[in-house]
């Protein structure tokens, strides 16, 4: 995960899901943000933005991936150069972006779904599949998907930690998100190309139906 201004939490929805944004903005007001605009959100002092995670020339078979954007100052310096009481601040800044990204999963049910510094347009199961796009160290999948074509053992090799959820895996490699020293990202290009063919052939597959 690179280092950045703004931290990212962001969806692929399901096909069948038309309501994606609308209900990240509900899990945001339902742990007592308030609205402050369209898609505009404070909460404990802090701005939260919601909105897409790409530019709007989606292919018409892919859906819009929905972002949510906090305030990233805790994770702007490297595991190198922090204390131990600093280490503890971007430690449980992590646990609370993650509690919140857990519940956006729960309630809006996505294909997959990652945790990133805001730094490049959110990969769609087709750019992924060709091997354009990276999920990066901290990735949502779920459970369905996982069951295919032995996708789940491909990713937990992958990553350090896979923790259940409800709906699926959550996968994380970087210290914070796994609770682990720092150690040097394993090679994803298999993973995410793999999670791309099945994505793929859900979307289209709810689209059939």
């Amino acid at each position: 995960m690179a280092r950045g201004s703004d931290l990212s939490l962001t969806i692929y929805p399901d096909p069948s899901g038309d309501r994606a944004f609308e209900n990240v903005c509900d899990v945001l007001t339902g742990r007592g943000a308030r609205r402050d605009g369209t898609g505009t959100f404070v909460h404990g002092g802090r701005p939260i933005r919601v909105g897409p995670a790409r530019p709007a020339a989606t292919a018409p078979d892919e859906r819009a991936p929905v972002r949510v954007l906090l305030a990233a100052e805790a994770f702007s310096r490297p595991e190198s150069a922090l204390d131990a009481t600093r280490k503890k601040r971007v430690v449980a800044a992590a646990r609370q972006a993650t509690a919140l990204f857990a519940a956006i999963v729960d309630r809006t049910r996505p294909l997959y779904g990652a945790i990133d510094i805001d730094t490049l347009p959110f990969p769609t199961p087709a750019e992924l599949r060709s091997g354009r796009g990276d999920l990066g160290s901290e990735f949502f999948v779920r459970r369905d998907l996982l069951a295919q074509a032995d996708l789940g053992a491909v990713l937990t090799r992958a990553q350090r930690t896979a923790t259940e959820w409800p709906a699926g895996t959550f996968f994380a490699s970087w210290w914070p998100f796994a609770g682990l020293p720092q150690a040097p990202f394993a090679d994803r290009a298999a993973g995410n190309v793999l999670l791309g063919r099945i994505a793929v052939r859900a979307d289209r597959q709810t689209r059939a139906d």
